[in-house]
């Protein structure tokens, strides 16, 4: 089965009004869409095929009807050149960003971005259809730490790392992709709203504290997110079931770390590394994706094949 570089959880209703492109359409007179690959509350994703490359790409069209879109889309403009520049094996390649010529039905423009299309599933599916074996845990472990590392060091925050966002290649799971640029934010500027309360950006079951308080986001706001992921990976269950932002609130609420958590579930060798990705407090975790990952190293070397 085939998979995006960008990968959704939600199903849209089409109340956004980017309908569905028909196969064989083109998208700004060079994308011919192959078909639907999902959905999400800001759009669509398609496989494409770009005709002056000559290659298969995906395609993540953005109805773009509010101000705040509009100004997350120029904060997308600016992430994207530097998206651009981050080229590892585990990130999802990002190629451009442009609008359609045409509008839809509803008289909205198409923004699009051009990524890299990669064949695989995500890995909430390999959760969703069966439970990865311990190697396999390590090495998709490992590859989403080399790839975050790649973005943190390009000075990005992706934002919004979650198993959605990670691709699994191939039949067997041979590499992990991170993917989705939806949510990042540069390092070195914050975001500016001209006043008004911005939204929530991200997914909330994988959301640090200073997410959901509004703060500046940094490398250790990605580690956070990965230690839910990570938990899930190791145990089969969800770091946290009720996903109202009251209850995930609360949660936080209480800063007590052992609160969060039972983590008897988790192998022994990972508990202390899962239990730093997830403090509450950015300046006790990992600081960044590299030093996570020699962290990770030190704890699994033992850890059952």
């Amino acid at each position: 089965m085939d998979h995006a570089c960008q990968v959704t959880t939600s199903a849209s209703d089409g109340s956004h009004g980017t309908g569905v492109l028909r196969p064989r359409s083109l998208v700004a007179g060079r994308y011919r869409i192959d078909r639907l690959v999902g959905r999400g509350g800001m759009g669509c994703v398609y496989k494409a095929y770009d005709l002056l490359l000559r290659e298969p790409v995906a395609l993540k069209i953005i109805e773009i009807s509010t101000a705040f879109e509009w100004d997350a889309l120029a904060e997308a403009i600016a992430e994207v050149r530097v998206a651009r520049r981050v080229s590892h094996p585990h990130v999802c390649r990002v190629h451009d960003i442009g609008c359609h010529e045409s509008t839809t039905s509803s008289g909205v423009k198409l923004w699009f971005f051009s990524m890299q299309f990669v064949r695989g599933s995500s890995l909430r599916a390999w959760l969703e259809d069966h439970p990865p074996t311990v190697v396999q845990v390590k090495r998709w472990a490992r590859h989403i730490l080399r790839g975050l590392g790649a973005v943190h060091e390009a000075g990005v925050v992706h934002g919004d790392v979650k198993a959605e966002n990670i691709l699994i290649r191939g039949r067997d799971g041979e590499a992990a992709i991170l993917a989705d640029f939806g949510c990042a934010s540069l390092r070195r500027s914050a975001t500016r709203w001209s006043g008004r309360t911005a939204p929530l950006r991200g997914s909330l079951l994988y959301m640090a504290p200073e997410q959901l308080d509004g703060a500046t986001v940094t490398a250790a706001t990605d580690i956070y997110a990965f230690g839910v992921m990570l938990h899930e990976m190791l145990t089969g269950e969800p770091f946290c079931a009720d996903l109202s932002l009251r209850a995930t609130t609360a949660r936080l609420d209480a800063r007590e770390d052992a609160a969060i958590r039972d983590f008897e579930a988790l192998p022994s060798e990972l508990r202390d590394f899962v239990a730093r990705c997830l403090r509450t407090s950015r300046s006790e975790r990992f600081h960044d994706a590299p030093s996570a990952l020699k962290a990770f190293d030190a704890s699994v070397w033992s850890l059952r094949q």
